[in-house]
């Protein structure tokens, strides 16, 4: 089959051997193995694309999040961690709604407001900014590093107390 496509290939004036699809764990196989890796473009941390800029619109510093915080303008701010995690203590005026009841509960967030939404470490945190933001709560935002990050810049963080 490889012998009737390199044919096909020479007919058409391609190659006579066809393109290898490499990545980045395939080139550094080569370069251990002492065979010539192949020539890559940049890493994708070197240059952000388009994608990166947008998740980085996504999220909120904690330190602008104090900064918010300390205006007075009337955040929203949901927590997105299992309720076994809040029960360690959360962000103070945060209303706690669990990633996986955030549709079913969608509807309970002010639109007109900044809405923060934060986790353990921001990873949740930024899936449930961009559903929020699908759902049309365009002034979402995930907390950059979670409330771990919050804590270490010296935010507080108070007991949950269940609403009801």
């Amino acid at each position: 089959m490889l012998r009737r496509l390199r044919c096909l290939l020479s007919r058409l004036g391609g190659a006579a051997r066809p393109a290898r699809a490499t990545s980045f764990s395939a080139s550094a196989h080569e370069s251990a193995g002492g065979r010539r890796a192949e020539a890559r473009s940049s890493p994708s941390w070197e240059t952000p694309s388009p994608e990166t800029e947008q998740e980085n619109a996504l999220e909120i510093s904690p330190d602008a999040f104090k900064a918010a915080r300390s205006e007075g303008d009337g955040i929203v701010i949901i927590d997105v961690r299992e309720s076994f995690e809040v029960a360690s203590g959360i962000i103070e005026g945060a209303r706690h709604i669990p990633l996986g009841a955030l549709s079913a509960r969608a509807h309970e967030i002010p639109r007109d407001k900044l809405i923060v939404v934060y986790c353990a470490h921001g990873i949740r945190s930024l899936q449930g900014a961009h559903f929020l933001r699908s759902q049309g709560l365009s002034e979402a935002k995930s907390l950059s590093g979670g409330i771990a990050a919050w804590s270490r810049e010296g935010g507080e963080i108070v007991p949950f107390k269940q609403e009801g």
